[in-house]
């Protein structure tokens, strides 16, 4: 038979060809699965036990799967691993020669392994894990608004150059009810990005500023020509928006009810 034919020749070339992990990645980001185990979901007491013979095979060998923020590989020694999804992991398996494929991913529907030991590894990682993705995401949405800001030809750092109070988050009633609102957040990962198109843009009314600066952030300031002029310096330009203090609004909290007052009596 051509070897160029052979199905089980080519997976064992490509067994071969897989790179052994680093240990830091191996044993440090996830949890080796013996061929069979125990889980329990988590909406019921029934246990179920899975088996992952099939898949300790040549056939998997050097590839790896995703489901649900959940990573599953079979390494060169026919080891079956499975991990919360880290971008770090991922990286580490391509860069080893892992190909993606489609199988079947163990703990990435809410079940967890009876088996305490693997239980504990598997839950911290994934808390770990968790808190990386959240750091990339605000990283990622950072790197949005920069790179609007940029295309903008807004000049950075008009936050520090004035007497401005970024109000993101803040709480605040209207003078006519104590009913709490809050102001958004740019940074709130449970909300959709919505100031990227605000970015480098200001608006004013009653005598109150407001601006998003190059990450997104908003601003209050008490108009004058001189924070006008800044704004012009830096590129900004007036668009239609959300102007908050400027309609009898204030703060909720103490600090920043005075912190505001102060800011609204410069000239």
């Amino acid at each position: 038979m051509n070897p160029d034919n052979n199905p089980n020749q080519r997976r064992q070339e490509r067994a071969a060809a897989v790179q052994p992990l680093p240990e830091e990645i191996s044993e440090g980001l996830t949890v080796k699965l013996p061929g069979e185990y125990q889980a329990q979901y988590p909406f019921n007491e029934e246990v179920s036990r899975v088996r992952l013979d099939e898949y300790r095979s040549q056939q998997y060998a050097g590839k790896f799967s995703t489901n649900n923020a959940t990573v599953a590989f079979v390494d060169e020694n026919l080891d079956f691993h499975v991990a919360p999804y880290t971008s770090t992991l991922t990286h580490a398996l391509r860069e080893a020669g892992y190909q993606h494929d489609t199988f079947f991913v163990p703990l990435s529907n809410g079940e967890l392994p009876l088996d305490p030991a693997i239980r504990i590894k598997f839950l911290r990682l994934s808390k770990e894990a968790q808190a990386q993705r959240e750091q990339e995401r605000l990283k990622s949405r950072v790197e949005t608004y920069e790179a609007e800001a940029a295309a903008r030809s807004i000049t950075p750092g008009l936050g520090k150059k004035g007497p401005f109070l970024m109000v993101d988050r803040m709480e605040y009633t209207h003078i006519d009810s104590d009913k709490v609102y809050r102001l958004g957040d740019a940074y709130d990962l449970n909300m959709p990005i919505d100031r990227n198109m605000q970015v480098g843009t200001y608006d004013k009314n009653n005598g109150v500023i407001a601006f998003v600066d190059e990450k997104g952030r908003l601003y209050v300031a008490s108009e004058s020509q001189e924070t006008l002029d800044l704004l012009e310096e830096h590129g900004y330009q007036r668009s239609s928006m959300f102007v908050p203090f400027s309609n009898g609004e204030q703060p909720v909290s103490k600090v920043d009810q005075v912190t505001l007052q102060q800011m609204m009596k410069q000239p």
